[in-house]
């Protein structure tokens, strides 16, 4: 896998940083300028635009310069503040780990340990009808069928 490693002049580090803020509680490196759509920073830097986040931990290590996809690394803001570019806050995992630390629906619903009616849900995943794999409330699972069996059982008398 191809690594990036960027060395910044003084000039350049003088003209990333004046778009940074440093919040004094949280020590979040807040970027102030251009951001995307979705909250992230992003900075020109020799004909090439990049994230602030990659770009600052290119400024102080190698990053993978792969585009997303599977098998390539991701940073996990760990303060959950997107615009933070913090190196300290950031940190190098599989894309799989990152969105189960977010708050996604599918974070959320891989956090749950029970179901609606409160029944402790399986921690494997297993296979179900469609074949596809999931966690399902057993309890509920078998008083649904139970009753979808003897609501068959009773249009046929």
């Amino acid at each position: 896998m191809k690594h990036i490693k960027i060395i910044l002049s003084k000039e350049d580090k003088k003209r990333f940083f004046s778009k940074v803020s440093v919040d004094p509680i949280t020590k979040c490196w807040n970027w102030t300028h251009a951001k995307d759509k979705f909250g992230y920073g992003f900075f020109r830097y020799k004909r090439n635009t990049y994230r602030v986040h990659r770009f600052g931990m290119a400024t102080i290590g190698k990053i993978p310069s792969a585009k997303y996809g599977k098998g390539v690394p991701v940073f996990d803001h760990l303060c959950e503040n997107k615009s933070c570019c913090n190196p300290k806050h950031l940190q190098l995992v599989p894309q799989g780990v990152n969105l189960l630390r977010g708050c996604s629906p599918t974070a959320l619903n891989a956090k749950k340990v029970k179901c609606k009616s409160g029944h402790i849900l399986p921690v494997a995943k297993e296979p179900y009808g469609n074949g596809k794999l999931g966690r399902r409330c057993v309890v509920c699972r078998r008083k649904n069928a139970n009753r979808r069996y003897h609501a068959r059982s009773d249009k046929s008398l």
